[in-house]
């Protein structure tokens, strides 16, 4: 017990240098200066720019994706995904290939408007615009034991499937990458109001990284210690007791 719980802590230990390195890492390309994506996203090294803060111009299509159910400040809702189709970089004749883009949270009554289709989808009208978003660490995440499927005739996703969504909005034949980007809210104006007026709330430009394993590796040591204290302890008593030694009865 003492041996596996040492080991146990020796290895929470080096997911805290991990955990370390990992918010070193975010918070070091948060800090940078937000990047303009190119023409055309090489998928391969997307996960080199994870948590990256991009800038995007262009004007947002539908149709709109349903992402949840999640809750924002005990509302329940969804969140809001619509193709971003890029404009031209500066000096580039080049078309930019179409995008996801996170618009935020929306409540359940919006989203159930949108899939009526008695609900405007914001954004649609906006024209060009240029929005400020995050890439994200997983673009397409696994889907979790018990996550159910999505359901794309439905539009109900449950898990964020960029590829699936991306080929749901049209794919290679429209031109759309599966790259997914959170669009980021400054706090300007407060989430109550956005949600009162249907405007997608978008996420911090932050990122909190729950890190525990300094608090696991403690646990796991001081349960070494303490069960090898107890051992000797168990030892020496044994060691210490005497063996009588037993007659034999005749009858």
């Amino acid at each position: 017990m003492p041996i596996v719980t040492f080991f146990l802590g020796v290895w929470q230990v080096k997911r805290l240098r991990w955990k370390l390195d990992l918010i070193e890492e975010i918070e070091r390309n948060i800090e940078r200066e937000p990047m303009l994506l190119p023409p055309h996203v090489n998928l391969t090294a997307l996960p080199d720019f994870a948590f990256r803060r991009v800038l995007l111009k262009g004007h947002f299509e539908g149709p709109p994706l349903l992402f949840g159910p999640i809750v924002e400040q005990g509302f329940p809702g969804y969140a809001l995904i619509l193709p971003f189709v890029r404009s031209p970089l500066p000096n580039s004749t080049t078309v930019p290939s179409t995008i996801l883009v996170n618009r935020g949270f929306i409540t359940k009554t919006r989203a159930e408007g949108i899939k009526a289709g008695t609900e405007p989808v914001p954004g649609l009208k906006d024209g060009e615009v240029v929005i400020e978003g995050m890439l994200t660490k997983r673009f397409t995440e696994g889907k979790g034991s018990w996550t159910p499927e999505n359901e794309p005739e439905k539009n109900e996703w449950f898990w964020k499937d960029a590829k699936g969504m991306a080929e749901f909005v049209g794919g290679e034949e429209r031109g759309v990458q599966p790259v997914l980007v959170d669009a980021i809210d400054d706090g300007s104006i407060p989430s109550s109001y956005l949600m009162q007026q249907g405007i997608p709330v978008g996420r911090p430009p932050t990122v909190e990284v729950r890190n525990q394993h300094a608090t696991y590796a403690m646990t796991w040591f001081s349960l070494s210690a303490a069960t090898a204290i107890m051992l000797v302890l168990l030892f020496r008593r044994g060691k210490g007791k005497k063996v009588l030694p037993t007659r034999s009865l005749r009858i």
